[in-house]
């Protein structure tokens, strides 16, 4: 048997079946552009008594609506309205049953929804993406993105697919081959499409926005890296600026600068440093951003020589050239460098040997055009980068030694003092060399420059004796410890002429029992003779051999005692020709 409260629930369950199946819904509304009528669908379950759908509509979108007409035949879903000005409207459907209205639809409005403004267009881990606003019409279930394609040609086309429906208010397009893209989007609802998003004033969207493409180039000369984007396109008041952010080597975003053109130029970027770049447009009047593509760049400039010293300039022992030793810097672009001179301070520097390669940090090259017997030579090298820069190193000289064989058998020598930039002289050691023995005749110290050697009459061999000087001088070069520079000057040889002393008397058989010329350095006399005549003027003796003298016979035979004439001829070694006359007392 069934209870009160059965019965009262199977006839609220019947009543709602009913109330379902007799009900007018899902009314869409548009304007039919350019005919002048508006199109009005639904759908329905008609009732079985079934009297008519009821139009009521508002002659605008404020005014309450009023019924318009009624479509009689129970199979109509649609309907259209004669709305000559196109103007908005809104309307509604209602189902009449046996007199009586058993269901209304819900209000719609003629409008196409709105579509909003686009936020931004970001490139994000390297692909587009996109977000916009979210429409203010209640009635928009989703979004449509169009994409221009090709990039600039004006064609948008539904992106990824004509009946992608997007719910959210972003998108990122995982698919796109390119960075630079331009997008636009259409808000859905279920009976109309706004139109596509390009600015129209009833669109209510600012237009399509482009991603920002940045590209950058670096000069390897100035060390310049020049960035380049295109401008961020259509927000409402425009871009206020543009921040160039920036990371090194992974680290932490640096903001560069803050610019209103679309480009800019990094400056000294340091070598081998990796630097990625990209672009943060701030929109005016509100708080909201996008963001370029990021570009990395390894730092790969040209690499100019930082520095560059002369360390010495000696004169080889063998050759008697200069040998120029030098330190530089070999982590550069080197492209060609040349050994320079000049042998007078106020003449211009000439090249006088090329450096075709870099070689090690410390080298050396010998110049052997120079003629360091006669001339003090100041030295630089100069070098080249892979940019047609110059750098100059420090200068130094020879030492040029000279001297003289003067009267007295002395050696006179000065030489021209150490000079090396960075470098301060500490002494000198004059060497001397006699035939192939070389000793260190003296130290000096660095305030002096000449010197003069008693030549040792004993010792045949200093007729002809040669120098040089060593100077040890004190570099400190920049960044450096100090140490110890020494050059050599060249060699200089001096030859003491001979001198000859004759006796005026002798005594055969005595202590000084021969007339002959005691001799200084004689072994270095090109030729001599010696020649006594009586005071008759006949010869009656003669020697070429400084060993061999007169005693005091002519042909055996002892000579009386008396004054008798010599003449006495030579060379020396330097050409010149020598004679000496006199008397000599000749004592029995």
């Amino acid at each position: 048997m069934l209870t009160r409260n059965y019965i009262l629930l199977l006839f609220a369950m019947f009543s709602c079946t009913v109330a379902f199946a007799q009900s007018v819904q899902d009314p869409c509304a548009r304007i039919l552009s350019g005919i002048g009528q508006d199109s009005i669908t639904w759908s329905a379950t008609p009732c079985v008594n079934f009297d008519g759908f009821i139009v009521f509509a508002s002659p605008d979108t404020f005014s309450p609506p009023v019924a318009v007409d009624t479509i009689t035949d129970p199979a109509a879903r649609g309907f259209r309205h004669p709305n000559p000005g196109e103007t908005p409207r809104n309307y509604y459907i209602a189902l009449l049953c046996g007199g009586t209205v058993v269901s209304t639809s819900g209000i719609v409005s003629n409008q196409r929804p709105v579509t909003p403004n686009l936020r931004s267009v970001s490139i994000i881990n390297n692909k587009p993406y996109l977000s916009w606003y979210a429409s203010p019409s209640p009635e928009v279930i989703g979004y449509q993105v169009y994409k221009e394609n090709p990039y600039g040609s004006g064609n948008f086309f539904p992106y990824p697919a004509n009946n992608t429906i997007i719910n959210g208010l972003n998108f990122a397009d995982t698919s796109s081959s390119s960075l630079l893209v331009r997008y636009s989007i259409v808000a859905i609802s279920q009976c109309n499409a706004g139109l596509l998003g390009e600015g129209n004033a009833l669109d209510g969207t600012t237009g399509p926005h482009s991603s920002m493409s940045l590209a950058l180039s670096i000069d390897s000369c100035t060390r310049n890296i020049s960035l380049s984007w295109n401008a961020y396109e259509n927000w409402k008041d425009g871009v206020d600026y543009y921040i160039i952010k920036m990371s090194i080597n992974g680290g932490p975003a640096l903001n560069l600068d803050s610019v209103n053109a679309n480009a800019f130029v990094y400056t000294n970027a340091n070598n081998g440093e990796i630097l990625e770049f990209w672009i943060e447009a701030r929109e005016k009047n509100i708080i909201n951003n996008a963001v370029s593509n990021k570009v990395a760049v390894p730092v790969n400039v040209n690499r100019p020589m930082d520095y560059l010293y002369l360390t010495a300039v000696s004169i080889d022992a063998v050759s008697q050239k200069p040998v120029i030793t030098w330190r530089w810097d070999t982590d550069t672009d080197f492209r060609s460098a040349s050994l320079q001179r000049k042998s007078d301070t106020l003449a211009a520097w000439e090249d006088v040997l090329p450096i075709n390669t870099i070689g090690s940090e410390t080298n050396n090259i010998i110049d052997l055009s120079a003629n360091a017997d006669s001339f003090r030579y100041l030295y630089r090298i100069s070098s080249v980068d892979g940019c047609g820069n110059s750098v100059v190193s420090t200068i130094g000289a020879n030492i040029l030694l000279q001297g003289a064989a003067k009267e007295g058998f002395i050696n006179s020598l000065v030489w021209t003092p150490f000079y090396l930039e960075y470098a301060v002289a500490r002494e000198y050691e004059l060497h001397k060399v006699i035939n192939s023995s070389d000793s260190r005749l003296v130290v000096l110290p660095e305030t002096d420059s000449t010197y003069s050697d008693q030549v040792n009459l004993t010792i045949a061999d200093e007729s002809n004796s040669c120098y040089y000087v060593v100077a040890e001088g004190a570099i400190t070069l920049p960044g450096n410890p100090v140490r110890f520079s020494y050059s050599r000057s060249n060699t200089v040889c001096l030859k003491q002429q001979a001198v000859l002393w004759y006796p005026n008397a002798f005594v055969p058989g005595g202590k000084n029992n021969t007339f002959k010329p005691l001799a200084g350095f004689g072994s270095t006399l090109e030729s001599y003779s010696l020649q006594i005549f009586d005071r008759y003027g006949a010869l009656i003796f003669e020697s070429r051999d400084l060993s061999t003298g007169w005693n005091g016979t002519k042909a055996n035979e002892i000579l009386p005692q008396g004054v008798y004439v010599y003449i006495s001829r030579y060379t020396q070694s330097d050409g010149n020709v020598g004679i000496q006359k006199g008397t000599v007392m000749l004592i029995r």
